[in-house]
Order: structure tokens, then C-alpha cells, then sequence
């Protein structure tokens, strides 16, 4: 009679099998699945975004705890000069910080929108970087150095003061023993009824234990300087290694300043992809209409360039002027950046660059929905104004 495991073992391999198959189709078919632009990228966004808002903590606080241990250190300032200055400091690194922080948002928003780029907020965010880069790094490798320094000069001193006190003690014995018989000789020589030979042998004797202690006091001056200069020759060279790890702490921060910047450029340029692919997912509505149309796959999205400041706007352009939106310059009222254009056959629909408002593209490079529109963008861009006849 066949074994019952022996008889149901072949069915239950086959069917572990095309389970096993099934799973890994089942796994391939995830791997492969089409994926947007913020499924497949908003791990790296987040990334970026917790990392530059780590960033900029960790730099006001190392800055701040720079400061403060500096002046700590200055043993000539009184306790209320190093507390009113360390309170101006932090106050001053936690403004400046906050203005990098607004201008850098600002900035990116702008460079990515393909916007006009204030040049205040510009010039701010490059003074508040290079002020925050020179006071974090500067702040780490002196603070750094300095701690590094004061630990180890008292680790070497501590070790000096041992070695000192363990030659001292060696010697100390024998150099009791040679002042006893310095004083028990100098006795002998100080009675009165003593003979001649015994005054010649005390006088010998003394003679000898001071040559003897010259000769100790020598041995012990030589081990005490051979541990000044060990304990030396140490201090030196924990000072190089110590200047070395406070510059290898400046340039991490260098580099921690460098990453918060790419991080900045990657959210901004993830926060614009998501966009255009918002875009082009869903219905164009304008401002002014309540009438939806939807944006096909053959839509060409293109961003916002700026134009030159020396074009009179009178005309629509040359043939051979590339197809771009003009942003609306009118305030309170967004900023579109983006022009459709079917490229099926007709000209397709726009946003009217001044009013945002839908309507049908006579011509390729058709900006405005009406001759009062481009008149009125004209005149909002040039500052002039346009008297009809």
C-alpha cells in the first residue's frame, strides 16, 4: 500500500508552483504598471522637503551654540556681556535664517514658474546664504577646535601631572636617605669631643651624599623634561589632528549648505512637473467661462518666457516668433504660464494673455482674445497709453 504523503505530495507541488507563478505575474505586472510623475517621485519630494526644514534648524542651533560656547570661552567678558551678546546673536542668525528661508521659496517659485525673479528676494537669498554658510561653517570648526583643544590639554595635563608625581616619587627615597646621613654626619661634626679621623671620615660622608644628591636631582630634572617635551610633542599633534576634524566638520556643513539647496531646486522642479501633469490630465477651464474643454494627449503644453521689454506689442508678432504665453500683468489675477495648441489640424483655443478668457486662435501666435485686450496688455507693460482716433 502506497504511502498517502506519497500520493498527494506530487498534486501539492504543482499547486505550490502555479501559486509561486501567479505571484511573481502578479509582482511583474506591479513593477511595470504605469505610474505617474508624483507616484514614482514623491518619495524623493518629501525627502527634500524634511531635509531642508532639518537643515535649516540644525544650522540656527549650530550657529547659535557656536556663539555661545566663543564667548563662553572668553574668560575676560563678564557673565552679562556673554548673555546680552549670546541674545542678540541668536536673535540676529534666527532672522536672518527665516529671510533665506522666505526668499528661497520665493525665489524657486518664481525660476520655475518661468516668472519674473524679484531681484530683491534674489540678492536677499544670496546674502543670507553666504552670511548663514560663513557663520555655521566658521561657527562648527572654531567651536570644534576649541572644545577638541580643551579636552585634550586636560587629558595631557592630567597625564603629565601622573608622570611627574610617579618621578618624583622614585626619587624621593633616596634622596630622604642621603639628607639622613647628611645630618647624622653633620651632627658627628658639630660635638665637641670628637677625634680628628672621625671629623675626616663625617666630612667624606656628607661630601659623598651631596654628590649623590646633585647626581639624583640631575636624573630627576632630566625625566621631568623628557615628559615636558613627550607632553609637548602630544599637545602638538592632537592640535593637527584636532584642526583636522574641525575642518572636516566645516566641510560637512559646506556640503549640508550645498544639499539644501539641490533640495530646493528638486522640490521646485517636482512641484512643476506635477503641475504641467495636472494639465494635462485634466479640463482647461477659463476664468470667465463656465464652458470645460478637455486637453487631449496631443496637447503641447509650453511654460511661460518672458518677453523682451523692447517689443511695442502693437503687433502680433512675427511669423517666426516661437508660440509662448504671456503672463497676465494685471494684479490679482494669477499667473496662467501655459497655452494649448491642437495639433490635429486646427489652431485650437488659448487663454487670452491679458483677461484669461477662452476663445478660438485665428493664427498660430494668437495672444489676445480682442484689440482692446492687447491694447490694454500693451499699456499695462510699457506704461504708456493709447489715445483712439
Amino acid at each position: 500500500m502506497n504511502n498517502f504523503f506519497d500520493i498527494i505530495k506530487p498534486s501539492k507541488q504543482k499547486e505550490i508552483a502555479q501559486k509561486s507563478k501567479s505571484a511573481i505575474i502578479q509582482k511583474a505586472n506591479v513593477m511595470m504598471q504605469v505610474k505617474t510623475y508624483y507616484e514614482t517621485n514623491s518619495p524623493l519630494y518629501y525627502l527634500s522637503y524634511f531635509f531642508a526644514t532639518a537643515y535649516h534648524i540644525l544650522s540656527y542651533l549650530i550657529a547659535c551654540l557656536s556663539v555661545v560656547y566663543l564667548l563662553y570661552r572668553q574668560t575676560s567678558l563678564s557673565i552679562y556681556v556673554v548673555v546680552i551678546v549670546s541674545v542678540i546673536s541668536c536673535l540676529l542668525l534666527f532672522l536672518v535664517e527665516y529671510a533665506k528661508q522666505h526668499s528661497a521659496n520665493v525665489v524657486f517659485a518664481q525660476t520655475y514658474r518661468k516668472d519674473y525673479i524679484d531681484k530683491m528676494l534674489l540678492s536677499m537669498l544670496i546674502v543670507c546664504t553666504l552670511f548663514s554658510v560663513v557663520t555655521s561653517v566658521s561657527g562648527a570648526y572654531f567651536a570644534t577646535k576649541e572644545y577638541a583643544n580643551s579636552q585634550t590639554a586636560t587629558s595631557l595635563n592630567v597625564e603629565l601631572s601622573t608622570k611627574q608625581d610617579s618621578i618624583l616619587t622614585i626619587y624621593k627615597a633616596q634622596k630622604d636617605a642621603l639628607n639622613a646621613v647628611i645630618a647624622e654626619n653633620k651632627a658627628i661634626l658639630e660635638k665637641q669631643k670628637v677625634a680628628n679621623w672621625q671629623k675626616n671620615v663625617a666630612t667624606q660622608k656628607i661630601e659623598t651624599a651631596l654628590q649623590g644628591l646633585e647626581k639624583l636631582q640631575e636624573k630627576e630634572s632630566v625625566l621631568l623634561q623628557d615628559a615636558n617635551d613627550k607632553n609637548t610633542k602630544q599637545s602638538n599633534d592632537y592640535e593637527i589632528s584636532n584642526t583636522t576634524l574641525a575642518m572636516l566638520i566645516a566641510c560637512i556643513f559646506l556640503l549640508f549648505e550645498a544639499f539644501n539647496l539641490l533640495a530646493y531646486t528638486y522640490m521646485y522642479a517636482f512641484a512643476q512637473k506635477v503641475v504641467l501633469e495636472s494639465y494635462i490630465s485634466k479640463p482647461v477651464t477659463g476664468l470667465d467661462s463656465k464652458e470645460t474643454k478637455p486637453v487631449t494627449t496631443n496637447t503641447i503644453l509650453r511654460p511661460y518666457k518672458p518677453q523682451p521689454s523692447n517689443n511695442l506689442g502693437f503687433m502680433f508678432g512675427s511669423r517666426n516668433e516661437s508660440v509662448t504665453a504671456v503672463k497676465s500683468t494685471k494684479e490679482n489675477e494669477p499667473v496662467t504660464g501655459l497655452e494649448t495648441k491642437d495639433v490635429t489640424g486646427g489652431l485650437g483655443v488659448a487663454n487670452c494673455a491679458n483677461c484669461n478668457k477662452q476663445f478660438q486662435k485665428k493664427t498660430y501666435n494668437h495672444k489676445f482674445c480682442s484689440e482692446d485686450c492687447r491694447i490694454e496688455n500693451w499699456q499695462i507693460k510699457t506704461g504708456k497709453k493709447v489715445f483712439k482716433k
